[in-house]
């Protein structure tokens, strides 16, 4: 799948202007980082990817066709999505909830069948969290809710997994489960966009990563190429230092 960015730009009013003439592009089964301190439009910039927020200027393509122009049921089945949080309503099971990944898969007045369920069951095991099938979702932490929203998401059998802060509820341990997880999800030929706050993951995953800051893109290209001390010291207005310590690099606050 190929995603096409063209000078788009983006207000929710016409003082305040989130992004403007915004370009890049990407293809399955990459991975994508964008980075950028709070409130430069990370999460609106996926939005509009997914047509949630349509944009004033510019186009949006996948595989060569406007977003605008997408079915829900068509642009599902090509593109996931997760949140930075979702808050439980009802007290679903967990595996009713990773079934409903399959909505796009099945007919409008269709229930989930077996292969539904079973298909379900398969990505919790994948996640090795096949234990919380039967528990309320209601009942879960943060971080075992994100990792049940991932497995719903793998359920959809999408071409693209977008990622609005995947980390933000997981602990240290988890984090860095995370992140071999994306890796696994590039080896089985699904492509990963997602934002952090985390330069790290970037830097580990050996990523094309791109960098907004005011209203714009300030770089893009390898992590390793764009994570620099005066791009991190831009962007998060703190001295940082891209140290190299046991063979790999990370981003070290002064």
């Amino acid at each position: 799948m190929r995603l096409e960015v063209n000078n788009i730009s983006f207000q929710y009013s016409s003082e305040k202007t989130i992004f403007r003439d915004l370009s890049f592009s990407y293809e399955t089964p990459g991975i994508l980082c964008i980075l950028g301190s709070n409130g430069t439009g990370k999460s609106t910039l996926l939005k509009c990817l997914l047509r949630q927020n349509h944009v004033q200027q510019g186009s949006i393509l996948i595989d060569g066709k406007n977003v605008e122009k997408y079915r829900p049921r068509e642009l599902a089945r090509k593109v996931a999505y997760l949140p930075q949080s979702h808050v439980p309503s009802f007290a679903f099971p967990v595996i009713d909830v990773v079934m409903m990944g399959r909505t796009s898969r099945i007919g409008y007045f269709a229930s989930p069948g077996k292969e539904d369920r079973a298909i379900a069951m398969d990505k919790l095991e994948y996640l090795h969290i096949g234990h919380l099938a039967e528990k309320p979702y209601t009942a879960l932490s943060g971080g075992e809710r994100q990792m049940v929203m991932i497995a719903s998401a793998l359920a959809q059998e999408p071409e693209l997994i977008i990622l609005d802060e995947p980390t933000s509820h997981l602990d240290f341990g988890n984090q860095f489960r995370f992140v071999k997880l994306v890796e696994q999800l590039h080896r089985l030929g699904i492509g990963v966009l997602m934002t952090t706050h985390f330069p790290d993951h970037a830097l580990y995953l050996d990523c094309d990563t791109i960098i907004l800051h005011n209203s714009g893109i300030i770089a893009s290209g390898n992590a390793h190429d764009v994570i620099t001390d005066a791009n991190m010291s831009e962007i998060y207005r703190i001295d940082t230092r891209v140290v190299r310590i046991e063979g790999r690099e990370i981003c070290v606050p002064l």
